[in-house]
């Protein structure tokens, strides 16, 4: 500004309802916007009015200036995966404030910082809700932070699980036991499940009892449920429908192994297997189920 008579005043009207008064000692202030969405473009009139101490009427002068504030479009997805793994990808790269409790996956799994600046991070929470904010520095110089609150709900995943149940009858005036057994493994490329089912009877030498392989009318294993495959970012994830049927007969015992390509998981009592023998008349079935031994979290092959 030129001429006046000093003090002068400066009010300036900033356009989102702040407001600030300075004289001639004071001629550069600074001032922050808070803006709701600062993805989108927001538009502010900032208005300088100056006047001077000039008497009887004092002189008056006035500027308006149009803010627009326009960062970028800045954002993050948010993947939840069952065990716990959480992946935060950011469209660009920026700052991030992760919660106290996350565990952070080195690199490669984490991108790799450039100013401290990270594009992905990858990160093993608990159960519970969570909140990250992420601030995105653009091109053009400016910043948008935004904020995503999500919830962790952790399942067991099993890969490698064994479930063995027993039960004893009396069929034909006889004491039997039926046993059954269902195993999953997970190998480098192969998923395979393992069902058997065995019928002993109780005899006895010399006053001790001990159980011996019997012959059943007719013997099943069976197996039926879901397990799930990995997709592109979690483990357990994806439903596959798996069953198979094995039925001796005059048989002590029937098994069966089936295998399946890929990487695959079972959640708690999604996989049952059905052991049954029908001997002298009677018919017996006991159950075996997998997915409560969790899998024990490690970084070289649950990061994938």
């Amino acid at each position: 500004s030129t001429g006046g008579i000093c003090p002068i005043t400066y009010i300036w009207d900033f356009g989102d309802g702040q407001v600030d008064t300075t004289n001639e000692t004071q001629a550069q202030v600074t001032h922050t916007y808070a803006v709701q969405d600062c993805k989108t473009k927001s538009v502010f009139q900032l208005k300088l009015t100056m006047i001077d101490s000039n008497s009887p009427t004092p002189c008056s002068s006035q500027v308006v200036i149009q803010v627009v504030i326009e960062p970028c479009n800045v954002g993050f997805d948010v993947i939840v995966c069952p065990d716990g793994k959480v992946i935060l990808q950011g469209n660009i790269k920026g700052t991030w404030d992760l919660p106290a409790a996350a565990v952070v996956a080195p690199w490669p799994y984490s991108s790799w910082p450039e100013d401290g600046r990270r594009e992905r991070y990858v990160v093993r929470l608990d159960a519970g809700t969570y909140t990250v904010s992420f601030t995105g520095h653009c091109d053009n110089g400016g910043e948008c932070t935004v904020t995503e609150t999500f919830e962790v709900v952790l399942e067991c995943c099993a890969k490698n699980d064994t479930d063995r149940e027993s039960d004893e009858f009396t069929a034909g005036g006889k004491d039997y036991k039926l046993k059954g057994k269902l195993v999953q493994r997970q190998l480098p490329f192969i998923h395979y499940i393992k069902a058997k089912t065995k019928l002993k009877v109780r005899k006895t030498i010399l006053g001790i009892g001990y159980w011996k392989g019997a012959k059943a009318d007719e013997i099943e294993a069976a197996h039926d449920g879901e397990i799930y495959k990995a997709d592109t970012h979690c483990n357990c994830k994806i439903p596959h429908s798996v069953s198979h049927s094995e039925i001796g007969y005059n048989k002590k015992k029937v098994k069966y192994s089936k295998s399946t390509h890929g990487k695959y998981r079972s959640k708690t009592n999604s996989l049952e297997s059905t052991h049954r023998v029908i001997k002298s008349g009677t018919s017996n079935t006991i159950n075996c189920h997998l997915g409560f031994d969790c899998d024990v979290f490690c970084w070289w092959t649950d990061w994938f």
